[in-house]
């Protein structure tokens, strides 16, 4: 069975914006294209291509102020295989699901969403450009790893979550000015107002205080 799959995607920008598109076939089904899926961009601008953690096919270009049109037309093979399915899978219904197994469902997701999501957006504008996004993430997660540790053995430390995840954001602070910083540049850069009050901030509201109350719920659940 042969697919033709095409796209015509129109913007208008007001100035010079940089683009990321996956619009590729991913390399495990290259094989069986007929005809290449080659991009094409009116007017043409130069381009990138990369693979990210998927191995996604990504193009990266600068799209110049006014109408930018990317389009496609190819053709794929496909022998019309059905996608694998677990007829026997039974999803469970939330209100249904234990109470220790709904604890720590909750308890990932909030340590997903307040850390590893809005984390990186906050402190990445800052600092990352100095350190590195990597270095800031890796830092991050072992923090919140050491809290988690150490609630494990201090339990007082799930006791007051809002007085010790103040604690903590502040000494993550220190922490990553103090020592990450002047690792990085041999001397810790003097920072701005702005810049304190942005990641004292970042530190104790997205950083300590959910750690501490995922602490707190996590182990004590």
């Amino acid at each position: 069975m042969l697919i033709r799959i095409g796209y015509e995607l129109i913007y208008e920008c007001p100035q010079p914006t940089p683009m990321m598109f996956a619009l590729h076939v991913h390399p495990s089904r290259r094989a069986d294209l007929v005809i290449p899926d080659d991009i094409a961009t009116d007017p043409a601008v130069p381009r990138t291509a990369y693979r990210d953690g998927f191995d996604n096919i990504c193009t990266r270009i600068i799209a110049p102020p006014g109408r930018l049109t990317v389009a496609t037309d190819f053709v794929i093979a496909d022998p019309g295989t059905p996608d694998i399915v677990a007829p026997d899978a039974e999803q469970v219904p939330v209100q249904d699901l234990p109470d220790d197994v709904r604890g720590r469902v909750f308890g990932v997701l909030g340590m997903l969403v307040s850390v590893a999501s809005f984390l990186p957006i906050i402190i990445v504008g800052p600092i990352s450009d100095l350190v590195g996004t990597t270095a800031v993430i890796f830092v991050m997660a072992i923090m919140v790893t050491v809290f988690m540790l150490a609630a494990r053995r201090v339990p007082a430390l799930t006791e007051n979550p809002w007085l010790w995840g103040l604690i903590y954001g502040l000494i993550t602070y220190v922490v990553m000015n103090l020592i990450v910083v002047p690792m990085r540049f041999g001397a810790p850069l003097p920072p701005s107002t702005r810049a304190i009050i942005t990641q004292l901030f970042a530190h104790i509201v997205l950083v300590g205080w959910p750690t501490a109350f995922i602490a707190r719920r996590f182990l004590r659940a």
